[in-house]
């Protein structure tokens, strides 16, 4: 099958991690399909030969990254991109016979996607930002609303977003719930004391965040809770990530006089399951998520997660049996603590997680289901 994927978000050929969890799902389709994929990008590259896909950038109009966060102004430019990248659907989609197109994230790739697809099947991944985010503004609910209609079928990453689209006018026979996977020979359990002292962090319970540092990721929940444990425990925490609240969390820690938060700015993807595998829980305090790839990717490396109960981590996260899910700040430190306190429950809640992903995660089982969907949309 010869298959157009149109995303709003993948990597350069730097190994950059935005949309890295699409150029593995991608990596997985190729090896059965011929696949091409559309994306924004601000930087031309030169094409390699050695990746299974064949790669169509567009320009990216945006000064912001994500996409996701382009606000106010800079908004004026989403109308270039939805015509650029309704002009290479077209051109994609005719040199190269496409029988299926995959969009993934409802705006701008679904909207752009429902004009050009004509008599060839449509089917849109709901990523979590298109959904909870611009699905509540009425200026994005027109387009999304027409994404969910077009769409022959829908793959949501969780039942949140499952029920949120349901909400948005998709029927809810056209949507399958399939998480976009992790790669497990990459991301496994390993030696901590080995890896730490190739990453140079510290001995002792570390506490690992990963993530783009703006403000709905809530950092400053973590940073506030470790200093109040930092009476009572000795710990580290590795702030895995870069974005514009960087020096306001970098400020933060300096004033509560926190001198074990570690901000280790952007990890190359490659660098990725280390960080994980050396670590001993992950915290993700977000206000809002979709399906958070590094959580998939924590519990295949066998470490448990303190996560907000927002989006799709309710599917992910059991409390006391994979991690723990928080409702506000109080808990989420309550949970830290309890983990601090009993390092038995630390290693049983591992190896529940690690268990829970290579049963429901694993890439390969992923792309299964996936291939699944595109028969039936091709039938």
């Amino acid at each position: 099958m010869k298959i157009c994927a149109v995303t709003a978000s993948f990597p350069r050929y730097d190994c950059t991690e935005s949309g890295i969890f699409v150029y593995n799902l991608i990596i997985g389709i190729s090896k059965k399909h011929e696949v091409h994929v559309i994306y924004p990008a601000n930087l031309k590259m030169p094409p390699d030969n050695s990746e299974p896909f064949y790669r169509h950038e567009i320009p990216y109009p945006f000064k912001t990254r994500p996409l996701a966060q382009v606000h106010g102004l800079e908004l004026i430019n989403v109308l270039p991109l939805l015509i650029s990248m309704a002009r290479e659907i077209r051109r994609v989609k005719r040199k190269y016979n496409i029988d299926l197109l995959h969009a993934f994230w409802t705006i701008p790739c679904g909207f752009a996607s429902s004009f050009c697809c004509g008599d060839i099947p449509l089917l849109t991944t709901l990523e979590g930002s298109d959904i909870k985010v611009f699905g509540r503004e009425l200026i994005s609910k027109p387009p999304i609303k027409r994404a969910l209609k077009q769409s022959r079928k829908i793959i949501a990453l969780s039942n949140e977003l499952k029920r949120e689209a349901i909400e948005l006018g998709a029927r809810e026979d056209k949507i399958h719930v399939i998480p976009d996977g992790v790669d497990t020979s990459k991301f496994k359990p390993g030696d901590k004391h080995v890896l730490r002292a190739e990453l140079h962090l510290p001995e002792g319970f570390l506490v690992l965040f990963v993530g783009y540092l703006y403000k709905l990721k809530r950092v400053d929940r973590l940073i506030k809770a470790s200093a109040n444990l930092s009476k009572d425990f000795e710990f580290h925490v590795v702030i895995a990530g870069d974005g514009p609240e960087r020096q306001n969390l970098e400020r933060l820690a300096e004033s509560l006089g926190l001198k074990t938060i570690l901000f280790k700015g952007s990890v190359a993807h490659e660098d990725m399951p280390s960080y994980m595998a050396a670590s001993d829980v992950l915290v993700l305090p977000s206000e809002t998520e979709g399906l958070p790839t590094c959580v998939q990717e924590a519990m295949a490396c066998g470490i448990p997660v303190v996560a907000s109960n927002v989006g799709g981590l309710p599917d992910l996260i059991t409390n006391e049996i994979t991690g723990y899910l928080a409702n506000d700040e109080i808990e989420l430190e309550g949970h830290l603590r309890r983990i601090m306190s009993s390092p038995e429950s630390v290693s049983l809640m591992g190896t529940n997680a690690l268990n829970f992903a290579r049963k429901n995660l694993s890439l390969d089982s992923v792309v299964e289901r996936i291939e699944e969907v595109y028969a039936s949309v091709s039938l």
